[in-house]
């Protein structure tokens, strides 16, 4: 590659509503999403069913899930089929942000790899 990589030009479309979540436990391992990761999140974007979001319902903690909307209901999906889904009725006070980027870091256990 030519030029330096900008993560925060490619990543975030509009800063006053971007913020960061680091991803804790392995409910979304399916989704590609692993504990320690950092997730994009960008308040601006409205969520549709099946969008990977933050979730925050009922003084909870925010939680990643796989949103899925119904006409009575929503449901925040995991991707680890040991998750139930958490089934939020109407009436529910919850907030949801759409996920936008993924971030991972890879760590190195060492210096260099010899070849024998």
């Amino acid at each position: 590659m030519d030029e330096a990589i900008d993560l925060h030009r490619l990543l975030v479309r509009n800063p006053a509503a971007t913020f960061l979540y680091r991803a804790d436990g392995w409910s979304m391992s399916g989704a590609g999403v692993s504990d320690g990761d950092i997730l994009v999140v960008d308040r601006s974007v409205t969520p549709q069913g099946g969008d990977l979001v933050i979730a925050i319902w009922d003084g909870n903690q925010p939680t990643c899930k796989v949103l899925q909307l119904f006409e009575s209901h929503m449901e925040l999906h995991s991707a680890n089929p040991d998750f139930p889904p958490i089934v939020l009725e109407q009436a529910t006070e919850v907030e949801v942000f759409a996920v936008v980027g993924v971030v991972r870091q890879i760590k190195r256990r060492g210096g260099h790899v010899r070849a024998r």
